[in-house]
């Protein structure tokens, strides 16, 4: 399952994906006296340096223990280290000082998430959702949660109230495909993958996926001509797939 990394406050920014499949996004907040830490926190995590951002937000921190921004900040700078118990106190802080904000809301249900935590991380993106549900990365990882929780109707329902927020929401797509998938539904599955691999070509594991999923509905040359995409976009299964399926 994919899913979506860090909210931060005063300015939002979308990132490029950082490690595996995370997306981090990033809020900051401005305050008399904790702004140069926390402008120096945001660029350490824009660069990936997630130690210098839980040293800047840290200092920011001792100047205003109850900032909330700061606060929140910190713990995307731990959750990118996998500090998570860390993460989640920072989080938890963050929301006993603004608990008006959905974004530590967002992030703790991310922490959860990471620490399999299922029902936690529900709890998390729903309070998020009550502040805000109009945010389609909420809906996607709430469905990741119901996902491992092997609630799959409930899953399918927030990747596509995530899809109806964001129609280019390819996370969402792969997502509720890999649930058709494992329930046999192959032409919902192709159709998601489609849409997936529109919004972006490059993702080999949904090239992969589609490949698969058309031999299933008996398409072999359709499978073939996919698994040959998959095997030149350095998909690791393609090749012995090829060979077993094409020849």
């Amino acid at each position: 399952m994919h899913f979506v990394k860090g909210i931060y406050l005063c300015k939002m920014k979308k990132q490029a994906a950082f490690y595996y499949i995370l997306v981090f996004t990033i809020l900051f907040s401005c305050k008399p006296g904790v702004d140069k830490h926390l402008e120096e926190a945001k660029k350490a995590l824009d660069t990936q340096k997630f130690k210098l951002a839980e040293q800047k937000s840290s200092e920011a921190i001792k100047i205003d223990p109850n900032n909330a921004s700061a606060l929140n900040l910190r713990g995307i700078a731990f959750l990118n280290q996998n500090e998570l118990q860390n993460a989640i106190a920072d989080f938890e802080h963050s929301i006993a000082v603004d608990s008006t904000n959905y974004k530590a809301f967002y992030n703790l249900g991310l922490a959860y998430i990471q620490n399999r935590n299922f029902d936690l991380a529900i709890k998390a993106f729903k309070n998020a959702i009550e502040l805000n549900n109009s945010e389609s990365d909420l809906y996607n990882n709430i469905g990741i949660a119901y996902y491992e929780l092997n609630q799959q109707d409930s899953a399918i329902v927030n990747f596509s109230k995530a899809i109806n927020l964001n129609p280019n929401s390819e996370l969402a797509y792969i997502n509720r495909a890999k649930i058709y998938r494992a329930s046999s539904n192959w032409q919902a599955a192709i159709e998601d993958y489609n849409q997936g691999i529109k919004i972006n070509p490059n993702n080999v594991h949904s090239v992969f996926g589609l490949a698969l999923s058309y031999f299933e509905v008996n398409k072999k040359d359709e499978g073939c001509k996919w698994l040959k995409k998959a095997k030149m976009s350095g998909h690791p299964e393609a090749e012995k797939e090829l060979k077993a399926r094409c020849q």
